[in-house]
């Protein structure tokens, strides 16, 4: 089906006189592209390149103008990003700056106050313009002082902001009206802008015939500031071209935002299928949601078919975002989880080469605590390159000045990232070769900051330079595709055979009103500036749905009915608009490709082969875990101790529970190597006890310096933990000396079990001897231990009743001894009455005894003979915290 564009009467009106100006770039690349095949639909082989631009490029090419034409040396224009770092220069010197959470921040807020003034024509500087309200606060006599701090440097530097560029080339063309203002100049200095090639001299010659006769049409504004307003005055023959309602227009109500999504997407694929070239599909808040966006269209239409145009904050490029955080480095420390990514990076030097080295050596970082790593450090010798690098890196910095110009930097950083490797040995796809080139251009405008910034510490140009990261938007090219997702004011004139919009709920269309922070409210009520009054906001979206009217052939608006348990309306905007019915659109069914090939899948039974293990008579790596993981899923057992399938462990700011847990454990081995017995326990008076409680710690500390060493310089910390673990020592003695009489055995001693094929090293807590009978204790720091986790034939908790096996005949009992903060208890069971609170007397003790020798040996059994099925114990919470889900893929059975 042919594209028919709404523009013809417009491109037959085309001269050498006309210059159309649109607000964005976006339509002036489209108004190009469909000058070209109306040129060409005429059997045309040569014309000249109209003149179509974005305001913006338009108003700097006649700043060029000016600049070229005046024997003066002109003023410097500056670009955004210069002007942020004036306006955060100056926020920063006020006295209130640190309560400012984020300087950037309010820098960029001031900034958009600012030029929001300057279009309305309010002179910002000026007491009357903003400090002589009624509701007037803080925050606008704060800004006041801003705007002439701003205009005073810019005066005194001979600078000129973008917002003050229109009002500055008002007085230029006033003094110089014998000058043409149609000159097609060079290129303006700011280097973020994207203009046009410059035509020859010919070209430029051609339309010299000044601006009384020269026609400028605008094209797709929803509105025209009085700034522009001002500056379009100077040209006698000037219009806003308007269109007709041209669309077929209808509405339709969804289940919810999701379903919108789907629906829009198979919308598009029947749009393709009828042959349409150019279909758009908008999204108000596609920002949000763009990946999800992209991966329902990518699935359903094809890459090739889609372009999503919402770009992304440079910085949350993989590439760009690796570089900034290699440059970070020079402070020598890093977080361990920042400097994990790292080594999984494939943009750092040598990656593939030291690919495994890598990884252990991040996997050890992880599993010692070591939250923060300080560099150069020796524990990366075991990746030598990776060292070296790290060293060539901190030698390039102890041989440069600590303030240097910003331009210097930009040769230093990129001389670290060089060093570093950076961006990596393998060849670069298409989107990474733009970033990079992106990245260039962003270190482009970050030397430009010379021109307002002194010389600096690299701490402050690594700022800037993530500032200009984090607010430039990146956005790769593709080629053009038939269904284009846009958002809702990019989409505005753009002209289409097939346009859904959708989100037009009573909530977003019109949107509250949103005054700005930073000016008075009765001043923009007054001027009618944007989001100041709900009118307003109903005014722009009207004259919105209007332009969406008149350059598409057939539109679509869409609302969801619901968004969680809020019901939605229609937008009052759509009223006047016919309903319609997913039956009536004709879409045609286009389940997501995951469906098509689940539904397409035959059903395959294969007789699952286990694979036995071999032992060769040594104990199998696990302990008591192995039978544990065996009981609560076969496959868990398999994965992690057969194939050692494990996670990588999280660091922590403090202590992990573990760590706490082997404290824990070492202190209470060193208490009763001193104490040894129940009625040396009950010598001990408050005072002793404390001493022998602190001197444990002290000691179990010291043994302990591999848990302890990433808390070094932290002393107050380990202080706290030290009274912490003090208070539930001494709490636990209490309950000790309730008890009867009784020795301690061993402590923490390891022995091996064997269940047939299987044997397993063990370690056991503490055993205690009753009238020459074993009473096996296990510690838990844990409020979640329960003896029912021993009775079933897939025991959670085998641990004790393993225990209990090892020397059955003189065993008399097993128990939890939980030590947690509030719950002191045994928990456990005894062949007879032990006068032990918490300890039940089990007359079938012998019985159990067997019971679990039964269950035990049926579980290494099925481990050694390969029984490695995904059979979770309990799917919720066996499967709750399970890292296996993506190796056993259980969502799919």
């Amino acid at each position: 089906m042919p594209h028919t564009t709404p523009y013809h009467a417009l491109f037959n009106a085309l001269d050498q006189q006309t210059t159309i100006l649109t607000p964005n770039r976006r339509l002036s690349a489209t108004l190009h592209k469909q000058y070209l095949a109306h040129q060409q639909a005429q059997d045309k082989t040569m014309w000249e390149t109209p003149d179509i631009l974005p305001v913006k490029t338009w108003i700097e090419r006649l700043w060029n103008t000016f600049s070229h034409s005046m024997q003066e040396t002109p003023r410097y224009l500056l670009n955004t990003k210069q002007t942020q770092q004036i306006w955060e220069k100056i926020i920063a010197k006020t006295t209130l700056h640190h309560a400012l959470v984020q300087l950037s921040g309010i820098a960029t807020l001031a900034a958009s106050a600012w030029g929001l003034l300057k279009q309305w024509q309010i002179d910002p500087t000026a007491e009357t313009s903003l400090v002589l309200y009624e509701e007037i606060t803080h925050d606008y006599v704060l800004f006041h002082r801003w705007c002439i701090k701003f205009h005073k440097i810019c005066q005194k530097n001979r600078w000129i902001d973008p917002a003050s560029l229109p009002d500055a080339l008002n007085c230029l063309i006033k003094k110089n009206s014998h000058y043409s203002l149609h000159h097609p100049a060079a290129c303006p200095q700011d280097p973020e802008s994207s203009l046009e090639q410059p035509r020859s001299r010919g070209q430029a010659a051609g339309r010299q015939s000044g601006h009384a006769h020269h026609k400028i049409i605008l094209v797709g504004f929803t509105e025209i500031s009085p700034q522009l307003h001002s500056l379009l005055a100077h040209y006698q023959n000037h219009t806003i071209y308007s269109l007709p309602d041209r669309a077929k227009t209808h509405c339709i109500s969804l289940k919810d935002e999701q379903t919108e999504i789907l629906t829009m997407a198979r919308w598009a694929k029947t749009c393709l299928e009828q042959k349409r070239s150019h279909i758009g599909c908008v999204i108000p808040t596609l920002d949000k949601k763009r990946d999800h966006v992209a991966q329902i269209f990518k699935d359903l239409l094809g890459e090739e078919n889609v372009n999503i145009s919402a770009g992304k904050s440079s910085r949350q490029c993989p590439l760009i975002g690796t570089a900034l955080q290699l440059l970070s480095l020079h402070t020598h420390t890093i977080s361990i989880d920042d400097f994990g990514g790292l080594l999984q990076s494939p943009f750092l030097g040598d990656a593939e080469n030291e690919q495994i080295k890598r990884a252990k050596i991040n996997r050890i970082l992880h599993r010692k605590n070591i939250h923060t790593l300080h560099l150069p450090s020796e524990q990366l010798e075991v990746t030598p390159k990776l060292n070296q690098r790290l060293r060539t890196f901190f030698t390039i910095l102890n041989h440069t000045k600590h303030t240097n110009t910003y331009h210097v930097w930009t040769v230093v950083f990129t001389q670290l990232l060089t060093a570093l490797g950076w961006p990596g040995e393998r060849s670069l796809n298409s989107e990474e070769y733009q970033t990079i080139e992106h990245w260039e251009k962003g270190l482009h405008s970050f030397a430009l900051l010379d021109h307002v910034n002194p010389p600096c510490t690299i701490e402050s140009a690594l700022h800037a330079l993530q500032q200009i990261a984090t607010n430039s938007i990146f956005q790769p090219k593709t080629p053009d595709a038939p269904v284009q997702v846009l958002g809702l004011l990019e989409a505005a004139s753009m002209p289409f055979d097939a346009l859904w919009i959708m989100g037009m709920d009573d909530r977003t269309l019109p949107p509250k009103p949103k005054p700005h922070p930073f000016i008075p409210k009765p001043l923009q009520r007054k001027q009618h500036m944007p989001h100041a009054t709900a009118l307003r906001e109903y005014d722009y979206c009207r004259t919105l749905i209007q332009q969406f009217k008149s350059t598409v052939d057939h539109l679509i608006f869409s609302y969801p009915e619901k968004e969680n348990d809020l019901i939605l309306q229609m937008s009052p905007l759509l009223e006047d608009i016919a309903t319609t019915s997913i039956d009536e659109l004709n879409i045609q069914p286009a389940p997501l490709p995951a469906y098509q090939v689940f539904q397409s899948s035959v059903l395959e039974h294969v007789e699952e082969a286990c694979v036995p293990v071999t032992t060769n008579n040594a104990p199998v790596r696990g302990g008591v875990f192995v039978l544990k993981d065996q009981a609560l899923c076969p496959f868990k057992a398999f994965a992690t101790w057969r194939l050692f399938a494990d996670v990588t462990d999280t660091t922590e700011p403090g202590l992990r529970a573990k760590d706490r847990g082997s404290l824990l454990h070492k202190t209470l081995e060193l208490i009763w190597d001193k104490l040894q017995n129940h009625a040396t326990l009950k010598t001990h008076d408050e005072s002793t006890l404390k001493q022998l409680i602190t001197t444990c710690i002290d000691e179990a500390y010291q043994l302990s310096q591999t848990i302890i060493a990433p808390f070094s310089k932290r002393p107050m910390y380990l202080s706290l933990e030290k009274q912490r673990l003090t208070v539930l020592l001494w709490e636990w003695l209490q309950l000790e000396k309730t008890r009867p009489a009784f020795t301690v055995f061993s402590k923490e001693a390891s022995s091996e079990i064997a269940f047939n094929q299987l044997k397993l090293k063990i370690r056991i807590d503490r055993i205690d001897l009753i009238d020459g009978k074993k009473l096996i204790i296990d510690y838990k720091a844990s409020k979640m231990c329960h003896i029912n986790d021993w009775f079933d034939e897939r025991p959670p908790a085998p641990q004790l009743p393993l225990y209990a096996l090892l020397d059955a005949e003189k065993t008399i009992g097993i128990t939890f001894a939980q030590v947690a903060v509030g719950q002191y208890a045994f928990k456990g069971i005894s062949a007879h009455d032990l006068n032990i609170k918490g300890i039940e007397a089990r007359p079938s003790w012998s019985n159990e005894l067997q019971q679990w020798q039964s269950t035990l040996t049926k579980l290494s059994d099925d481990f050694c003979h390969g029984v490695a099925i995904v059979d979770p114990k309990d799917p919720i919470n066996t499967c709750q915290w399970c890292h296996l889900k993506p190796l056993c893929r259980i969502q799919q059975h």
